[in-house]
């Protein structure tokens, strides 16, 4: 299977919630979310939730970059009670529930109130540009989510409907989050915000939830692909997007004209950036439009270590599993990707992250033809995350499974 929360008088607030107490502790740690609410009260500033795993990875960049020289604490000190919640401790399953926030690895941020009303939220932390960038636009009209819903009702607007259409993917209501952004671009015509991508990222979110079936995005990507407002380097988002469908899909023709349009039409460019992003399909490119599955492979790795730089990805659990779960998804290199999973079993935490990769060594040894073994493996799964139903299904299917080879 593919594969933190709040801070607060203001200078005690966020000196203790973000780790620098307990005798010079690095890192932050589980706070008390009630007492966030009262520093955000003494100090009139607004809460920042980093609600998240442990482990998950967004998680540690953002507290690398909170402890950097010149970093991200200063400037947030100076302007929100930061409070950092680990959803499956203390108050962060309570939160978790309360707020809607993900149960997988990735990092959180929630803009909230004294009273905790939510005002704002986004997702991930990928570098201090993105996350300045949305921390900014959250404090520029910083109101809570029930006085925009009624603004909006009063007065429909494209900012409004756009906000409360991100606040709604956000939380997983894709198809709302979708309606709000056609009605944006309906208020807007002439916006230069390109709705189209927006409607269809949100369309691919809600394939899991079964609200829209492929043919339906597909149509939406094609209307993407035509629109004035793409540029040559969105198509490298289209085509991880649409990859994404047709892994949901089970057909990677819903991916392969998408992959070799992005691929193609950036080919030439000199922009950093966008050579980094088409990177990440370079491998997919060799596999699936040049049938090359030894390049393929190779350039995988390649993409892995260079990501995983300066250590060894080698030495990743999540790296070596997501590579693993690439190649099981193609059914190519089967051998080499039971290898992979056995390597970071080893190296996983134990609970969710080693579940994950259990189950995808039960994956790969079903593919290869040993339902018994995908059995055994999917049952350490359960007993690693014994609350997660999606294991469960998957031992109640792979029991089912060998019941009928018997």
């Amino acid at each position: 299977m593919r594969t933190l929360r709040r801070f607060g008088p203001l200078l005690c607030a966020l000196v203790l919630c973000s780790g620098l107490a307990r005798g010079g502790e690095k890192g932050p740690f589980p706070c008390i979310f009630e007492e966030a609410k009262l520093r955000a009260i003494e100090s009139g500033l607004p809460i920042l939730l980093r609600a998240g795993m442990g482990w998950c990875t967004s998680c540690n960049a953002f507290d690398k970059a909170m402890e950097e020289p010149e970093g991200l604490r200063t400037d947030l000190e100076r302007r929100v009670v930061l409070c950092t919640v680990d959803i499956k401790e203390g108050d962060g399953p309570d939160l978790a529930k309360m707020y809607r926030i993900p149960d997988y690895p990735m990092l959180s941020f929630l803009l909230l109130n004294e009273d905790g009303d939510l005002m704002d939220r986004w997702m991930g932390y990928y570098s201090r540009e993105n996350f300045i960038k949305h921390f900014d636009s959250a404090l520029e009209n910083p109101i809570p989510v029930y006085e925009r819903a009624a603004r909006y009702r009063r007065n429909p607007n494209e900012i409004d409907a756009r906000k409360l259409g991100e606040l709604k993917d956000y939380e997983g209501h894709f198809a709302e989050a979708a309606a709000y952004y056609r009605r944006a671009m309906a208020l807007n015509p002439a916006s230069d915000t390109h709705y189209e991508f927006m409607i269809l990222s949100a369309m691919a979110w809600g394939l899991s939830k079964q609200l829209y079936d492929p043919e339906e995005i597909l149509v939406q990507a094609n209307l993407v692909t035509s629109s004035p407002k793409t540029k040559a380097k969105e198509l490298i988002k289209l085509g991880h997007t649409m990859e994404k469908v047709a892994r949901k899909a089970g057909d990677w023709s819903f991916y392969t004209p998408f992959l070799r349009l992005a691929v193609e039409s950036n080919s030439m460019s000199q922009d950093e950036k966008t050579l980094k992003g088409l990177k990440g399909l370079l491998p997919d490119y060799a596999l699936l439009v040049e049938k090359n599955e030894t390049k393929a492979v190779e350039l995988m790795k390649e993409a892995y270590a260079a990501k995983a730089a300066p250590k060894e990805w080698t030495q990743n659990a999540d790296m070596l599993n997501n590579l693993a779960w690439w190649c099981f998804e193609h059914r190519i290199n089967l051998k080499e990707a039971e290898r992979l999973a056995r390597q970071g079993i080893e190296l996983a935490e134990p609970g969710n992250q080693k579940a994950n990769i259990y189950d995808t060594l039960a994956e790969i040894c079903n593919a290869s033809g040993s339902c018994v073994n995908a059995v055994e493996y999917i049952r350490l799964a359960v007993a690693e995350d014994p609350e997660n139903e999606y294991f469960q299904d998957q031992l109640t299917r792979f029991e089912n499974l060998l019941a009928t080879q018997d």
